[in-house]
């Protein structure tokens, strides 16, 4: 019973409103200051929107930058690591008691394990292809068949949230894919250091 007293008492303030509204419209100033209201609520929104998208492409450039420099001391731990096993090689090859052809395989296979881990660090550094934003001939033209799509900040916003987004959701997945190949020549990269230790470990079992 009470609730029912409650939706009627409800519905009765709902139908004053409307009518004091219909009784008393808004007249042309105060529809027009009403208007600019909105605008400016909307043009703020829009802005924040805007910046919001801007900082994160930001980051994401951010990212792709710090993976290619990862992916370049990667490049360079591959060199000095090259460097050692070959300038080791001839000093191993002159003690009698260990097998040449041994020698020669455990060599081939972490130079094997080596450059699959150098070609996954140079991709990285590789410029995939990427969505890039319209150009200002593109923009104009644009903006000069659809003017009246373009009569305010907000409506401009869109356009910039749009553009941002399409960009941001590319190197997203570029950088992703980068990652990927990181890893992966990571991976590769510590087998082949794990394979140099363990073989060095069996020559000095094999020297005792």
């Amino acid at each position: 019973m009470v609730m029912k007293q409650r939706k009627k008492h409800q519905s009765c303030k709902l139908r004053c409103k409307k009518k004091v509204i219909c009784e008393n419209p808004l007249n042309d100033e105060e529809q027009t200051s009403y208007l600019d209201e909105q605008q400016k609520l909307a043009d703020f929104m829009m802005g924040n929107v805007k910046e919001f998208g801007k900082y994160s492409f930001e980051l994401e450039e951010k990212r792709e930058q710090s993976l290619i420099n990862q992916s370049t001391q990667m490049v360079t731990a591959f060199s000095v690591f090259s460097i050692a096993i070959y300038t080791l090689l001839p000093v191993f090859q002159n003690i009698p008691i260990i097998p040449f052809f041994k020698l020669l395989f455990c060599v081939g296979i972490v130079t094997i394990f080596l450059l699959a881990s150098l070609v996954l660090a140079v991709l990285v550094q590789w410029r995939f292809k990427y969505y890039t934003m319209k150009n200002i001939e593109e923009f104009y033209k644009s903006v000069n068949e659809e003017h009246e799509n373009y009569t305010t900040q907000a409506q401009f916003d869109i356009q910039w949230k749009d553009q941002l987004k399409d960009i941001h959701l590319s190197k997203f997945k570029l950088n992703n894919r980068r990652v990927k190949l990181i890893k992966a020549s990571m991976v590769l990269f510590f087998i082949a250091v794990g394979t140099v230790i363990l073989s060095v470990i069996g020559i000095a079992f094999i020297m005792i």
